[in-house]
């Protein structure tokens, strides 16, 4: 996959590992991976989810011409990987996460007023967790919606 990160348009992950994800951005050797003509990135039917993730690489931005990310599975990366790079070419959105994924973009600057210019469409599956603080849950939710809400032309919460 690596050796064809250049030429790539489409990748469709599926039965893989949560840890082997990791590799779809940085290579065995901790080098970046950059795939500078993908446009459409879907994640799906990967094994048990896994709890916690760390960030990859603060500086790179592999998917930097994304126009789609779809992820069936819980967002797997720790930081806003799959987001850097591309708010200006970003149109599509399927997330799937709970709160603690949503809070974590939101702070990383995902969905700050303006950032994502060209989205199109969110749809955000929350999975339903224990929440302690269902007020901040909402703040937070309605930070998101009100901020890329100028853009959007769909959006679903489920």
């Amino acid at each position: 996959m690596h050796a064809n990160a250049n030429s790539l348009l489409e990748l469709y992950i599926s039965y893989a590992s949560f840890d082997k994800l990791e590799r779809l951005v940085v290579d065995e050797h901790g080098h970046p991976v950059i795939y500078p003509h993908l446009a459409s990135l879907f994640l799906r039917d990967i094994g048990a989810d896994a709890d916690d993730f760390s960030p990859i690489l603060e500086s790179i931005a592999p998917f930097p011409q994304l126009r789609v990310f779809q992820s069936q599975i819980k967002y797997p990366f720790g930081d806003d990987t799959v987001f850097r790079g591309n708010s200006s070419s970003l149109e599509d959105i399927y997330l799937m996460g709970d709160y603690k994924i949503i809070k974590m973009l939101y702070g990383c600057g995902v969905f700050a007023r303006g950032r994502l210019k060209s989205l199109r469409k969110l749809m955000v599956a929350d999975r339903v967790v224990e929440i302690d603080n269902v007020d901040a849950v909402i703040d937070t939710y309605m930070a998101v919606i009100d901020n890329v809400l100028p853009s959007l032309k769909e959006l679903l919460s489920f």
